[in-house]
């Protein structure tokens, strides 16, 4: 019976052995979802400042500039009307997408517009949606 035995007891020290290994292998922890950044209240630094569709509407002085466009911080202000920011909705770098409210020559409107700076902020493409919105997009220079 003594052969029987060793094998037996070889056999139980190597499943205590295995039992006995620690995992060095960390527990997987639930990754946490990444905290979204808040959108901004108002239209960003980059985007404000005097357009215009043409070098005329910078530089004119006779009032005809119909082709200006002055953004604030909550406006986007245009020869008969003015636009002001009611809610963003997106913004990325170089990129505001938000819902205004319009008035101008006695009537109210909601766009969603969307500003895109192209080369270097010189550039502002204007795309607007909602009823009665331009298909076209309108590209504005820098005023300097």
């Amino acid at each position: 019976m003594r052969i029987l035995a060793l094998p037996v007891t070889a056999l139980a020290l190597a499943l205590a052995a295995c039992g006995s290994q620690t995992d060095e292998t960390p527990a997987e922890q639930p990754s946490a979802a990444p905290t979204p950044t808040p959108l901004p209240t108002e239209i960003p630094a980059q985007f404000q400042g005097r357009w215009g569709l043409s070098p005329n509407d910078c530089t004119t002085t006779q009032g005809d500039d119909k082709g200006l466009l002055t953004v604030d911080s909550k406006t986007l202000k245009f020869y008969e009307s003015v636009g002001t920011l009611d809610e963003v909705t997106e913004a990325t770098q170089g990129r505001l997408r938000g819902n205004f409210s319009f008035a101008g020559e006695g009537m109210n409107w909601k766009r969603d517009e969307i500003l895109d700076l192209r080369d270097d902020g010189k550039v502002l493409v204007r795309r607007e949606f909602g009823e009665g919105a331009s298909t076209t997009p309108f590209d504005y220079m820098k005023c300097e």
